[in-house]
């Protein structure tokens, strides 16, 4: 089932509706998860401004993906 959620751009504030969990269009991507918590995190860019962000499971506001405390796992796919 689909699951869709507000996001909040942490750099330009713009709203946007973001389908949770969807996968880039590549072939490539980076997963990212909590350092403390081992949590996966959201990965959502910004229609409005391009920035790129991750999302906490209990927020709404996207934190930028090279804060402290996350750690960035590159994912390859078939």
């Amino acid at each position: 089932m689909y699951h869709f959620r507000d996001i909040i751009c942490y750099k330009c504030n713009h709203k946007f509706l973001h389908l949770a969990h969807s996968i880039p269009g590549n072939s490539s991507h980076y997963e990212y998860y909590t350092a403390d918590t081992d949590e996966l995190l959201d990965y959502a860019i910004c229609p409005k401004c391009s920035a790129e962000m991750v999302v906490y499971k209990n927020s709404h506001i996207g934190v930028n993906p090279d804060s402290e405390g996350i750690i960035k796992t590159r994912v390859y796919g078939i």
